[in-house]
């Protein structure tokens, strides 16, 4: 019975270990108690898949990763790794809470690779985008803000005022919220920006 529950729920490394856990809480026998002890090893091995799988998924989709079509694609791509993130932080978490059954080479082997994977998702994918959208658009958006409003054309004998606000400025704007929602430092600068964003949709109808 242990044997096929086992197997049945082996194909997630968090639905195992969960059924391992209640079966520790089950006053057995020496050999069975034996048994199970040996089949977090086993928990290990799919959750090392799991991971592999992970990486690969992250490595082919980082450079145009499948976002929502209502998120702007910066604060896409971080909730994108985010979710990678996720699905291998929920296993590791709990494994812990068995750290005494759990310190064996495939423990430490799998832990490492955890370890890379995360770093990657969050250091090297996450706060770089992050970082490089911060450093780009607090100088674009000061930049952008400091041009005429109004646009002055001369056709033939006709003076014609067109008013030219930059598309950039809204989706600079748009990309501040959502990063703001997903908890990220938002500048100042386009702090300042966004919550003028009325104002300036206002000034544009009335020009318009």
């Amino acid at each position: 019975m242990i044997e096929k529950s086992f197997k049945k729920n082996l194909s997630s490394s968090e639905s195992a270990f969960d059924l391992l856990a209640k079966f520790q809480n089950i006053r057995t026998r020496d050999k069975i108690m034996e048994l199970l002890n040996k089949k977090y090893d086993d928990v290990l091995d799919c959750y090392k898949r799991e991971l592999h799988t992970m990486k690969t998924l992250f490595d082919q989709g980082k450079a145009n990763p499948p976002i929502s079509k209502n998120m702007p694609p910066k604060a896409g791509s971080i909730a994108w790794a985010r979710s990678i993130m996720g699905r291998i932080k929920a296993p590791i978490r709990k494994f812990k809470s068995k750290a005494d059954k759990l310190q064996t080479k495939t423990f430490k082997s799998v832990a490492l690779e955890y370890v890379t994977l995360a770093k990657d998702l969050d250091k090297n994918y996450e706060q770089q985008i992050f970082e490089k959208w911060q450093k780009e658009n607090t100088e674009k958006a000061i930049e952008l803000l400091k041009k005429n409003i109004l646009h002055k054309k001369t056709i033939g004998d006709s003076i014609i005022y067109t008013v030219q606000f930059d598309p950039l400025l809204k989706v600079i704007i748009r990309e501040a919220k959502f990063l703001d929602r997903i908890g990220k430092s938002i500048p100042q600068t386009i702090i300042n920006i966004a919550l003028q964003e009325k104002d300036y949709a206002r000034y544009v109808d009335k020009l318009n």
